[in-house]
């Protein structure tokens, strides 16, 4: 099998598998609506409806980013991708923190690749707090390169050994769902030649990207 062929394959089974939970429970928020007969069941009905239905939009335009295409040209607002992080994130037991972007030495700027690498290295930050935990972000620049920075701190800090031997140290795995974001996640620093670090311990994960 083409290992492109796989690789995409693996990416469009991870995408369903984390949409599904909130389409399935619009579908049933329809049908508590068909069966309910007072204003209650509706009422509760229509709460889960509205709910899932802002879960999964978030999700489906947080994924577009990180799986699809991006503007290859011109700049992106970090404000933009705050936003789409906090609606991603809503409800969820992670606390995103953006730290110091808006000052002098801060990034208010990224390209569209930049920030699907911001993104990536976010979303699998949060992948290793099983339990919830702090997100921490924090975009400076120097005289020739910027740098971001993305910090995951929690009490039940998993990091998997796919990690430390992808990220940290820098080896081919063979693919599959289980690491199939941690690869994606390295080649889209790879694309952009940036080096990514990866440093942890027992409560915190930091992934480290510096580009020009």
């Amino acid at each position: 099998m083409s290992k492109v062929l796989e690789f995409s394959e693996l990416l469009m089974t991870k995408f369903c598998h984390d949409i599904a939970s909130s389409i399935g429970a619009i579908n049933n928020g329809i049908e508590f609506l068909k069966e309910g007969n007072d204003d209650e069941i509706k009422s509760k009905a229509l709460g889960i409806i509205h709910t899932n239905g802002a879960e999964a939009a978030a999700k489906l335009i947080f994924f577009r980013y990180i799986y699809g295409v991006v503007k290859s040209e011109g700049q992106v607002d970090i404000n933009e991708l705050k936003m789409l992080v906090r609606d991603f994130f809503n409800g969820s037991k992670i606390v995103v923190h953006w730290n110091n972007y808006d000052s002098e030495h801060g990034v208010t700027q990224v390209t569209g690749r930049g920030g699907k690498l911001l993104l990536n290295m976010i979303f699998l930050a949060a992948s290793t707090l099983i339990a919830g935990g702090n997100i921490n972000i924090d975009l400076s620049h120097g005289e020739h390169s910027k740098r971001m920075l993305v910090t995951a701190a929690g009490e039940k800090l998993k990091v998997t050994d796919d990690i430390k031997v992808i990220i940290q140290n820098k080896e081919l795995m063979d693919v599959k769902l289980s690491n199939v974001q941690i690869h994606l996640t390295a080649k889209v620093a790879a694309s952009l030649s940036v080096v990514l670090g990866c440093e942890f311990d027992d409560s915190k994960l930091v992934l480290d990207a510096m580009f020009s």
